[in-house]
């Protein structure tokens, strides 16, 4: 024995041991947490930064890949009308809100456009020649019999070919297309982009052509460009002017007033690091990086909220306080009872013997015990199963009628006790009866009685904690079958299917509850005569036996209430 104590003492040694190192490694990990927080904000604003620089140019690459498309067609169909490419450019522009414009103009100056002015779509045509031309505008459409509403000479000269979207495609070498910025209007709060695409002739002698697009970026980026509803950071998408195409206006929230902060601090430094920001009690970061778009240059970023991103390490400070507080406790504890093991050793081998004996001599009487319970249940099972067994027999001699159903019936009912007493003997403990536990077998077992009307019927049973003797489980086992039987017989005549409820909970007086609620047809005054009236005969004089009482009522469905007396078991089921 002094040399187990010896033992024991080492293994004290040793946990304690590991215990140390562990609040070491903990201690470690406390002194890494600010670099662990810059880390996560440098993930954190690296993956919010792409996740808002591919949601901007989403929008750009699909008018971009729509110009595409329309320059395919313009160069395959050299002879289509500039009515054919209007129609086709008018159902462009009203599934495009962003889109302004759609031009198409040759090196000759002649030009066929489409304009989008003051929510109204405008044709544009030049003629071809020479120098400068006098273009002609009116509205796509406007009355054809009257030239004075279609048709308005502008007072100014205009030429194509001097635009920006044009020499622009003109420095296209490999027929992408080629993105432009074009004039600022409404003091510097609305810009334009121009995507342009040149067309080579097919055929000698015949002039290339440019397409192009007129595109209001601010409808394309707040179209694409997924704010955050949790307001842990918010969008910045810079035009190389300077312009905000996200601005809308002030912004009432913590981050909303530190946004402008941010951008001022972002424009003195203009640096691609992140930036710390403060305003008031809010604590930002902003970082803005370039981004080039063929010809068009952005400034894409964010400023994030960084109590947003101290957040993310707050279940790991939990974690690591609650290992130091449970690794210093049972540094404590062990000190604590290694002092104590020496005292308490005699005592313990005296205790240990005396137990030993008395849980032998308990284990032998509850095994025998829990057998004859066991062996009670499993042969009153197969005796009912035999009479369930010699009225089927009988019910099978008897031609289709009411004498055959009330046999059918009958075994029915003995099919179910036999059930309840099957589930019983299926238990781990029978001293103590789980309601839960057995109201969940034997509704699994009563649904498949009355397949395949129960597939479409649902059930839930609530009887957590209640816990009974074997002859109150029976008895109300039984109640809980014949009830359940009645719903699937009478509450769901039609296919559509429904829900049983089962609640068992105290009453407050003593008394236990056992309601049973469907939500079908209900129960009619006649329902308590005839077939039904013997299943809630059954019902009442059980619920009389436990010293209680049965009643019914109609609430949107049928809900029976069953009032009894639980008499609580000699030891509870674990």
């Amino acid at each position: 024995m002094e040399e187990r104590g010896r033992s024991d003492g080492w293994l004290y040694l040793a946990i304690a041991v590991v215990l140390i190192a562990a609040l070491a490694v903990l201690t470690t990990a406390v002194l890494r947490m600010p670099a662990r927080l810059d880390e996560l904000a440098r993930l954190g604003m690296d993956r919010t930064i792409q996740s808002i620089r591919r949601q901007a140019l989403s929008g750009f690459d699909q008018l971009a890949e729509d110009l595409r498309e329309e320059a395919a067609f313009v160069a395959v169909s050299d002879s289509t009308s500039a009515g054919r490419l209007l129609e086709r450019w008018q159902a462009l522009m009203s599934t495009k809100p962003a889109l302004m414009a759609v031009h198409l103009a040759d090196e000759r100056g002649s030009e066929v456009s489409l304009l989008r002015e003051n929510g109204t779509l405008m044709v544009r045509r030049s003629l071809t020649g020479p120098g400068l031309g006098y273009p002609m505008t009116w509205p796509l459409l406007a009355d054809k019999g009257s030239d004075t509403t279609r048709r308005m000479i502008m007072e100014e000269t205009y030429d194509p070919r001097t635009q920006n979207w044009f020499s622009r495609a003109l420095e296209d070498q490999q027929g992408a297309p080629i993105w432009s910025a074009g004039m600022v209007t409404r003091a510097d709060t609305m810009a334009l982009l121009h995507v342009g695409q040149l067309i080579r002739p097919s055929e000698r002698n015949r002039p290339f052509r440019v397409l192009a697009f007129s595109i209001r970026p601010q409808d394309v980026v707040r179209g694409t460009v997924r704010q955050d509803l949790a307001r842990t950071y918010r969008a910045i998408v810079l035009m190389e002017s300077g312009l905000d195409l996200l601005d809308q206006g002030p912004d009432s929230s913590a981050l909303g007033q530190a946004y402008p902060e941010a951008l001022r601090r972002w424009k003195v430094k203009m640096d691609r690091r992140a930036i710390p920001v403060e305003q008031g009690s809010m604590r930002a970061v902003v970082q803005i990086l370039p981004h080039s778009m063929n010809g068009v240059n952005f400034q894409i970023g964010a400023v994030m909220d960084t109590e947003a991103i101290r957040s993310w390490t707050v279940p790991e400070w939990n974690l690591i306080l609650w290992l130091g507080a449970l690794l210093s406790i049972l540094l404590i504890l062990i000190i604590w009872a290694w002092l104590r093991r020496r005292g308490d050793q005699k005592r313990l081998r005296v205790q240990e013997k005396r137990s030993r004996s008395q849980e032998r001599k308990l284990a032998k009487v509850l095994g025998e015990r829990d057998v004859l319970d066991r062996e009670v249940h499993h042969r009153v099972k197969n005796n009912l199963q035999v009479v369930s067994s010699l009225l089927n027999l009988q019910a099978q001699r008897l031609p289709d009628g009411a004498a055959r159903e009330e046999f059918v019936r009958g075994k029915r009912r003995i099919d179910m006790m036999a059930l309840v007493h099957h589930k019983l003997y299926g238990m781990p403990d029978l001293r103590g009866i789980r309601l839960d536990r057995l109201f969940h077998e034997l509704a699994m077992s009563i649904a498949a009685l009355f397949e395949p009307r129960s597939r479409t019927v649902s059930h839930s049973i609530e009887a957590t904690g209640m816990v009974t003797d074997p002859d109150t489980a029976i008895d109300i086992g039984i109640i809980f079958c014949e009830l359940l039987a009645n719903c699937y017989q009478h509450a769901f005549p039609l296919v559509t299917g429904g829900h049983i409820e089962v609640e068992v909970r105290a009453a407050g007086d003593g008394s236990h509850l056992l309601l049973v609620k469907d939500n079908g047809t209900g129960m009619n005054p006649s329902s308590t005569e005839g077939q039904g009236k013997l299943g809630l005969e059954v019902v009442e004089a059980l619920a009389e036996k436990l010293d209680g009482s049965a009643t019914y009522r109609h609430e949107g469905g049928t809900i029976c209430e069953v009032r009894f007396l639980m008499r609580a078991p000699a030891v509870e089921s674990p």
